[in-house]
């Protein structure tokens, strides 16, 4: 005969997950931050080490110093040889340093201004994949500001303290918001019409299929179903562009018509 269920009056509780203890606050674990990182001239992307792989070695460095607490990194700053991390300060006075701590005009002044307390730091992806170019903050966090994938940084004897030219690539998001800016601010010659305006009619539609920038990267906030319909209304001839859709919506909204009619 099959037990019968034991009953109870206490309601079941579920096995309590058991936090792992927090870190050590006095020695945190390598953590890293990209809110200030920059290409410039010399540390850009154009190079030829610039290959998918490239970037593959570059997250993999970065998931293994991730294991590693910051005082051992930085006491490992002797460590050399193809696995070593190099991780030490930028001697700004060395040969051939092609750029200056002043340079770094993007980052916040009080970082900037103090590299008593700030110091610029570099560690190596490997030896011939170049070097991350950044400085630990108040948190102990990394923050990235550069990204030297030909090692310009610290320019090498054993390469004739060479200064390889490479430069800031685009992603498809910030080609299309440079020439837009490009568009408005140039002169067309035609004393009679806004440029700015009909240069923004004439090309807004073509750059962004030019240069597969989603329609959502330019309308922050728009998911990806409702852009599919705006491009389906645009491809179908229901509307003449973008634009149209952005000036029907805003005429519907100071009529008073809902989202509910629109539908």
């Amino acid at each position: 005969m099959a037990q019968k269920p034991v009953l109870s009056n206490h309601p079941h509780t579920p096995n309590k997950i058991k936090s792992r203890p927090p870190e050590d606050v006095k020695d945190p674990l390598f953590s890293f931050s990209f809110r200030f990182f920059n290409q410039i001239q010399y540390f850009g992307f154009s190079g030829t080490q610039t290959k998918v792989t490239w970037f593959i070695s570059l997250l993999e460095r970065l998931k293994v110093l991730s294991a590693r607490t910051v005082s051992s990194l930085l006491q490992a700053s002797s460590e050399k040889g193809p696995s070593g991390y190099r991780f030490h300060a930028i001697d700004w006075s060395k040969r051939n340093v092609p750029i200056q701590r002043e340079d770094l005009v993007w980052l916040r002044r009080d970082y900037l201004d103090n590299p008593e307390s700030y110091p610029i730091l570099q560690f190596q992806i490997s030896k011939s994949l170049g070097r991350v170019v950044g400085f630990l903050d108040e948190n102990s966090v990394f923050n990235i500001l550069l990204l030297d994938p030909l090692h310009n940084i610290q320019p090498s004897k054993d390469y004739g303290y060479r200064v390889n030219d490479c430069h800031p690539l685009s992603c498809d998001y910030s080609l299309l918001k440079s020439k837009m800016e490009n568009l408005h601010n140039r002169n067309c010659g035609n004393n009679n019409c806004d440029h700015s305006q009909c240069s923004y009619q004439i090309d807004i539609d073509r750059l962004l299929r030019d240069h597969s920038a989603p329609i959502n990267a330019l309308i922050n906030y728009l998911d990806d179903d409702t852009a599919q319909m705006a491009l389906s209304l645009v491809d179908e001839g229901k509307v003449k562009g973008f634009k149209e859709i952005f000036e029907e919506g805003i005429l519907h909204l100071s009529e008073g018509t809902s989202s509910e009619t629109l539908q």
